[in-house]
Formats: structure tokens, sequence, C-alpha cells
């Protein structure tokens, strides 16, 4: 686990990724939720999702079908958290997904609970398990950070987190909110216009992760550039370097591995928007 200071301590980073089986009860009421939740004019129906969620925030999106109950915490330390293990990110270079959630105004939304969930690099979502699932606050600063894989892309679907942004009870005044951030290649907005769900709203250009890559080092493994192509970029700014340091520091206490480091990531803000506003 990780100190206020930033330390490491004898606690692994990575027990909060570990595998937790999802419980047969967690399964059944998921199922449940799914059927009312597609099939609702007031949820996700798809029909009418336009002309009620998708009209309190321009960045909601569709929830989609993969969604599991019960997910657990994953923070290793205040606004910061680990979805992928260590066997995964030997496989698939570590991907580290930023934002920060604020209101309309701008202003930072602290202890804001964040529900994230995706596929693997290679496509494939976790169901018996909560891999690749969990849950974080975001800081005093309203910023997160999750060390993960990138996700891959499926049916005409570029590569996509899935996250539900909850307000604390200070902000009562705001909606939660349902979104997607969409990895592209090349930060190429225009992968969205073959995505099958435009069938019912507008290309979400908005929810596009500015994605980026460090210049090529010796890793032994570029499947990470090389499925998405990702700007390489020379410097990055103050907060995301003092992040990938960061990050970098834990991993290699924890002997993560050689060639283990966070070479790839992104960042998309969320913006919260208040209660009995309609777009």
């Amino acid at each position: 686990m990780i100190t206020e200071n930033g330390e490491h301590t004898a606690n692994s980073i990575f027990h909060p990724a570990r595998p937790i089986h999802t419980p047969p009860l967690s399964l059944l009421l998921t199922a449940f939720r799914a059927l009312y939740t597609n099939l609702s004019p007031w949820a996700e129906n798809v029909l009418f999702w336009r002309f009620f969620r998708g009209r309190k925030n321009a960045q909601a999106e569709i929830e989609g079908p993969y969604y599991v109950l019960g997910a657990p915490f994953r923070e290793v330390a205040p606004g910061k958290a680990m979805l992928a293990t260590k066997e995964m990110m030997k496989e698939n270079q570590p991907f580290l997904f930023t934002g920060r959630v604020t209101t309309t105004d701008g202003e930072p939304i602290p202890g804001a609970l964040i529900d994230i969930w995706h596929a693997n690099t290679n496509s494939q979502y976790y169901f018996a398990s909560y891999t690749l699932r969990g849950k974080l606050h975001t800081d005093l600063s309203g910023r997160f950070e999750i060390l993960t894989v990138a996700p891959g892309g499926y049916l005409g679907r570029a590569g996509h987190f899935h996250y539900i942004v909850t307000p604390p009870k200070e902000y009562g005044d705001l909606n939660e909110v349902t979104t997607q951030a969409y990895v592209c290649g090349g930060n190429n907005e225009k992968e969205l216009d073959g995505d099958f769900a435009n069938w019912f709203r507008k290309p979400r250009y908005q929810n596009t992760v500015q994605a980026w890559s460090l210049p090529p080092s010796t890793s032994p493994d570029e499947s990470v550039k090389g499925h998405y192509s990702f700007p390489v970029v020379n410097t990055l700014d103050a907060e995301t370097d003092e992040a990938v340091k960061r990050w970098n520091k834990w991993l290699e206490a924890e002997g993560a591995g050689e060639g283990v480091t966070i070479e790839a990531g992104g960042y998309m803000g969320t913006t919260l928007t208040k209660k009995g506003r309609w777009l």
C-alpha cells in the first residue's frame, strides 16, 4: 500500500487488483438489473435513452450490458487505483488512465465515487471475477489515476472505459453520470463514427481520451503502442509526469518485472451537471 507521502509500504500495491470471484447472487442481481435498465424507458432502453438520461449531460453514455454489481474498491491511495494484475501488465504494457471530475463551473469535486469497468487489450470482459472492475474516490483536487491495461475495441467500437460517477453528499444538487471514455488510434475521434451505438445518439466525440505514449524504450512488449499508435510525446505535463514517475517507482519496488513500466496513458475530464437542467 501507499502512505500519505507517497512511499511504498510492505503491503503489495497489487493486492487491490487481485482477482476476486463474483458471488453468484451478484451475477443474479446483475441479470435482473440488466433486464430493467435495458427495457425501462427511464433507464437504458436505447429507444428512449437520449430523451431522458442522455439529455442530462453531454458526456452521458449508455451503460451497456457488461456492468456487474458489487465491484470492490481498488484504491491504493486517495484518488489512485489499480485494476490490472501484475501478470496482465507483463502481457500488455501498463496504461495510466487519468482524469478530473468537476462541476460545470470547473470546480473540482473531491470524494466523487467512480465505478469503472472495461475489457482487456484482447477485447474480453470478465464476469466470473471482478478483474478490470473496481471503485475509487477522487482525491482532494477531484483527480483520479487508474493503472490498468489499454482496453481493446470490439464489434466496430473503439476501445473504451465504462464508468459511473456519483457525486458526494456535499454535492447533492448534481446528477450522477454514466459515461464512456474512448481510446482511439492516434486520438482520432472519427473512429467513433462506425460505432453501432450511434444509431441511437450522436457520436460522443467529446469523450475521446487524449492518449499519449512515451518514446520507445527497451521494453520487450510494444503491444499498447502498436495496437493504438498513440501520439508520441517527449514531455508530459507536470501532473502526469509526477504520476508516471510515482507509479513506476511503485512497480519497481514491487518487482513487477523487467520492462513493466508506464509507457502509455491518457486523460479525460468528466463534468457533473445540475439536477433539473436538461440539454
